[in-house]
């Protein structure tokens, strides 16, 4: 599966935090996103776009991970997204 699945590739987000971790991450530095909102409120959206803006800015795919929830279902541990690539989405 590609990191940005076919139904995100042409998500596009223009809030500011998204900007700002982008620009941390392309800098080399470490920074978090956590999206949170209801149900259907847009996350995997922004999160798509953020990959996107990241790749096209020359950030390599081989530093992304994403995670789809159901598929980690109670696997799921904490060394899941600290012992990986620079960048991991988990995706509900």
């Amino acid at each position: 599966m590609p990191v940005v699945p076919p139904l995100f590739s042409d998500a596009e987000t223009d809030h500011p935090a998204i900007a700002q971790w982008c620009s941390t991450i392309l800098a080399g530095d470490t920074a978090r996103l956590l999206l949170l909102g209801p149900h259907w409120s847009g996350k995997s959206h922004a999160a798509y776009a953020a990959l996107r803006r990241l790749l096209a800015a020359g950030y390599r795919e081989e530093n992304i991970t994403v995670h789809q929830a159901h598929e980690l279902g109670r696997t799921y541990e904490p060394s899941l997204i600290e012992n990986t690539t620079s960048v991991t989405v988990i995706d509900d």
